[in-house]
């Protein structure tokens, strides 16, 4: 695979909806514990949000261009650290504009 993008298309179906309904309910958790004022639909439409923004290939695509290739020295944790750093920043800025 040449980029993130690349890897992201040939995912197996159940891969992703694997993946979707995980992130979702971590999401939910997270969601929940924090806003405890907000009511279980509204977090759910939020956390299905945030995880359809992030599957969108206008993400997808910005992010497999900010994060590119692994840098020579760099290790997997640091790679996968800069890139959950990458997709953080830009969902705040699409979900806050």
């Amino acid at each position: 695979m040449s980029d993130f993008k690349s890897f992201v298309k040939v995912m197996d179906t159940d891969v992703k909806n694997s993946s979707t309904k995980e992130l979702t309910k971590k999401i939910n958790s997270e969601v929940s514990v924090v806003a405890q004022d907000t009511s279980n639909n509204e977090v759910s439409k939020f956390s299905g949000k945030v995880v359809d923004i992030a599957y969108s290939d206008a993400v997808i695509s910005e992010l497999s261009n900010t994060i590119g290739e692994p840098n020579k020295e760099e290790s997997e944790d640091e790679f996968v650290d800069r890139t959950k750093l990458a997709l953080y920043r830009i969902l705040k800025r699409k979900l806050f504009r």
